[in-house]
């Protein structure tokens, strides 16, 4: 029923446009009746069905840029359109098209910071684009390229986060880009670069959780940074050249960081905060300590 009222109401913004095609209000409305049915689809999985309605909204945020250039929130909601299409052909997987509307949407907020150099909500929209073109990067199997974005943007995050120390988007993308370059070196094989990265991303975090301490999401961040620590531990114990002491000590080190994860997993849950679809998550980071169990006997 949703996707059918949904629907329809495409069907009459459309309509409404058609009819007055340089009407401000009817293309806005017509793009967001096609995002919120895109939207509907993906969260159906209709990936197929939903990209051409993300395409729709997409032109029509490009037609109102068009009736009123210079306008910065328009441009910058184009920019949002168009990741947003990045994003769901990432989902289904057509990585290169991905990688188009994410290079698109950087292009449009890089005009804005030339334009401004001083707007740093320009700047973290900025590194937004770099860190989704640094994910595609992976996916592709670019990790140079990857990493590169990775860095720009923990770069603009940084100088963002300076400029305003109570600003908690800045502050938790400075985290967020920590923790996604330790997690890319460890697929491109620098474990001690990986530790690294990743040992700062927990400091981080956890000053998020001490200053923001009602904000779940970045608990959920932090015991996720103490999973890709653990992950690293047990991937750097299984290297041939580990001295067999040393491979003990990771696996020890692995075992103590799966833990810190359940309890901070745990605890998100018994406050009823967790997500449904997270609570097998528990039982899946209790299975990784067995197999730590087994590996050091």
């Amino acid at each position: 029923f949703p996707t059918r009222r949904s629907s329809d109401l495409v069907s009459l913004s459309e309509a409404a446009w058609r009819a007055a095609p340089t009407d401000a209000a009817a293309v806005s409305g017509a793009s967001a009746a096609n995002a919120v049915l895109a939207d509907l689809l993906t969260d159906l999985e209709q990936y197929t069905d939903a990209i051409p309605l993300r395409r729709r909204a997409q032109e029509l945020a490009r037609k109102m840029v068009e009736l009123k250039p210079g306008d910065v929130e328009l441009e910058r909601s184009l920019a949002l359109t168009e990741k947003r299409l990045g994003a769901l052909l990432g989902v289904a997987k057509r990585y290169p098209e991905c990688r188009e509307e994410y290079q698109q949407a950087r292009a449009i907020d890089e005009r804005r910071c030339e334009r401004n150099p001083s707007d740093m909500r320009a700047k973290l929209d900025l590194s937004y684009d770099y860190s989704d073109l640094g994910w595609v990067s992976a996916r592709m199997g670019t990790f140079d390229d990857a990493l590169a974005f990775h860095r720009r943007a923990l770069a603009l995050r940084e100088e963002a986060a300076a400029a305003d120390p109570k600003d908690q988007r800045a502050a938790t993308s400075v985290a967020s880009s920590t923790d996604r370059i330790g997690v890319l070196l460890h697929k491109m094989g620098d474990w001690n670069g990986s530790l690294r990265e990743l040992q700062r991303a927990l400091v981080l975090y956890e000053d998020l959780v001490k200053r923001w301490s009602a904000d779940w999401g970045s608990v959920r961040s932090l015991a996720e940074v103490h999973v890709d620590m653990a992950e690293t531990l047990v991937e750097t114990a299984a290297q041939r050249a580990t001295p067999a002491a040393r491979q003990r000590e990771y696996r020890e080190r692995a075992f103590a960081e799966y833990q810190k994860a359940v309890s901070l997993y745990e605890g998100l849950r018994d406050k009823g905060v967790l997500p449904g679809a997270a609570l097998k998550h528990i039982g899946e980071l209790k299975a990784d300590q067995g197999k730590i169990r087994l590996a050091s006997r």
